[in-house]
């Protein structure tokens, strides 16, 4: 008994080494797996990441690119919108478009503009046409005849060089300032005895023409008539519209400040300064803005605003610049400073306006209202130029000589006046242009090609 009791002790022992053994031989068995699988997971892990740098990086140039075809539409649409503005404010006539910064005749239509910056690496540039006659074509539409001025403009905007660039073709209209090149009025006019009008007519109202007197057509509004003195007066031809014709409001824009009145100041001092507009007889007063020409005056600027404007007996104004605006405002015209009882135009007994252009539309004066009452011709005067005063009434004596256009709320012509027409007025513009057709070109199609 007491020998049996080792040998159970050392198969104890040497059971629990044998087991040992066995256990800590498994994971040296393991170790040739465990690193093919760990490689085989990162060239996964690597494939799948370089796949999503891939898909990134495709998308972010997709996204860069589409945003700049964006940008370069709307970089495209600014050269419209600047195209238009320039059209508007350089007033190009109908043989002329605009380049940068100037009207011009071109050699073949149409004007190209320069590329301009917009920052940002973005950029555009414009082409605009002289005005469109009936039956050419401009944003996929042909082009019906009608008195508004039509111009075809294509711009390209261009962003970080994305090539090719987006183009755009709009056809720009704007409404001609007089409704009939001659003699308008809203609510009435009337040509007295032995007046002869050598221009069209129109009214909404009544159409007075007295004894002798004649006129080469008029047009008349929905509900507009014709009263004719005797049988030897004559309407040269009636037509009638479908709607009343309107006539846009005048506005002095900031002509109140900014003007070359100061010419006149400085041609009053002694000694002259330069640059000054040479007068005789003339006084003016800069903080009421009223002028009297008593002998003569000549303007040599572009732009001039008056509360009052009077011209005495037999005294001659003499406009030099093409073309002269002159503003006479009022004080019912916001900002504009003029006193209470301002806003007249008078020409006396005898006096004129000289215009050696020869050109209506070289002298364009445009009345605020009637707040100092009626414009007024008086006998014996000669004027050449264009007269738009939309509220107010003109009146026009005896025996004087009117070359160009005049358009009012009423327009009378008293006995022997001779009236004539001016092609040239005809073109002057109502408002600024504005879109009347729009399409993006084919990419990369250039101008003249179309769209």
């Amino acid at each position: 008994m007491r020998t049996s009791k080792p040998i159970s002790r050392r198969r104890s022992i040497s059971r629990s080494r044998s087991e040992l053994t066995a256990e800590t031989a498994r994971p040296a068995a393991d170790h040739g797996f465990a690193l093919p699988t760990a490689i085989i997971i990162l060239f996964i892990i690597t494939v799948l990441t370089a796949a999503a740098i891939s898909v990134a990086t495709q998308t972010s140039t997709s996204t860069t690119r589409d945003n700049n075809v964006k940008a370069e539409v709307e970089a495209a649409e600014a050269g419209q919108h600047v195209a238009s503005y320039r059209l508007s404010q350089l007033a190009p006539n109908e043989t002329q478009c605009v380049n940068e910064s100037e009207a011009v005749t071109p050699a073949n239509s149409p004007c190209q503009d320069n590329r301009e910056s917009l920052g940002n690496q973005a950029s555009f540039r414009y082409w605009t046409t002289v005005t469109l006659k009936a039956g050419e074509k401009c944003a996929g539409r042909t082009v019906a005849a009608t008195r508004t001025s039509q111009r075809c403009v294509t711009s390209e905007g261009s962003v970080s060089g994305v090539e090719p660039a987006v183009r755009l073709q709009a056809r720009v209209t704007a409404p001609p300032l007089l409704p009939v090149n001659g003699l308008f009025g809203l609510e009435s006019v009337e040509i007295q005895n032995n007046t002869e009008v050598l221009a069209k007519g129109g009214t909404n109202g009544t159409f007075k023409i007295g004894g002798n007197a004649t006129i080469e057509g008029v047009a008349l509004g929905p509900s507009g008539q014709v009263e004719l003195a005797n049988s030897k007066s004559s309407a040269g031809g009636e037509t009638k519209e479908s709607t009343n014709f309107t006539l846009s409001p005048v506005k002095p824009g900031s002509s109140a400040t900014e003007n070359s009145n100061y010419r006149i100041e400085n041609g009053l001092k002694s000694p002259k300064t330069s640059p000054y507009d040479e007068s005789s007889g003339v006084t003016y007063s800069g903080a009421t803005r009223s002028l009297t020409v008593g002998s003569s005056l000549t303007l040599n600027g572009e732009i001039y605003n008056f509360c009052s404007f009077s011209v005495g007996l037999k005294a001659t104004i003499t406009v030099q610049h093409k073309p002269t605006k002159i503003f006479i405002d009022s004080p019912n015209d916001p900002g504009s400073k003029c006193s209470a009882g301002s806003g007249t135009f008078s020409m006396a007994n005898g006096s004129s306006f000289e215009n050696p252009n020869k050109e209506a539309a070289a002298l364009q004066v445009y009345v605020y209202d009637e707040s100092g009452g009626p414009v007024v011709f008086n006998n014996n005067s000669i004027f050449y130029g264009v007269i738009y005063a939309p509220n107010s009434l003109i009146e026009v004596h005896n025996n004087n000589v009117i070359y160009g256009a005049m358009a009012g709320r009423a327009v009378s012509l008293k006995n022997n006046n001779k009236f004539y027409s001016e092609n040239n007025a005809a073109e002057l513009l109502g408002g600024p242009y504005q879109r009347a057709a729009w399409e993006q070109c084919t990419r990369g199609s250039g101008a003249s090609e179309g769209c």
